[in-house]
């Protein structure tokens, strides 16, 4: 059997949703990866067993609950670790209206003084000849019709973000 061939029995057995985990690893106490090497495999294990989790703990497997998330106004048990974030995720999410836009001209007019143009909040820089060329690579690379440059860029550069404006 190949490698292939295990990963999607897995992912069968365990009716993963390889989307939730993808959106399950946006926080920075979870992260989601695609993993191709046993080597790999071992070295979450590991990390697993740090914490005092099994990898079986990560899938219900139907039994009493064992875990248990504990706020203001309520309490919910669970039966594996992938409820608790679902739960985690969902909690997040609560009260919030996620917009996404593929560029500037989506916005109605409110919206774009509040992110863009309102010069109370937003942050101007001066490119100079010098910087011409380190600028234009990274134009192209955020810009430009090439979408993997992009995709290996934000991955590679996502945790070092510090002002985020969603």
């Amino acid at each position: 059997m190949s490698d292939d061939d295990e990963v999607a029995k897995l992912v069968k057995q365990h009716d993963l949703d390889l989307e939730e985990l993808e959106k399950a690893s946006a926080s920075a106490k979870a992260q989601y990866a695609e993993i191709f090497e046993a080597s790999e495999i071992v070295e979450v294990l590991k990390r697993l067993d740090k914490m005092g989790l099994s990898h079986e703990e990560y899938f219900s497997n139907g039994a009493k609950p064992v875990f248990k998330l504990t706020g203001d106004e309520k309490s919910l048990t669970f039966t594996s670790l992938q409820d608790v974030l679902a739960a985690v995720d969902a909690e997040g999410r609560r009260g919030m209206n996620i917009q996404r836009y593929k560029g500037l001209g989506e916005m109605n007019p409110t919206q774009l003084w509040e992110t863009t143009m309102d010069p109370a909040r937003r942050t101007v820089l001066k490119v100079t000849q010098e910087d011409a060329v380190k600028a234009e690579e990274m134009f192209t690379t955020l810009m430009g019709e090439d979408v993997e440059p992009r995709k290996q860029f934000l991955e590679e550069h996502a945790l070092e973000v510090k002002n985020l404006d969603i």
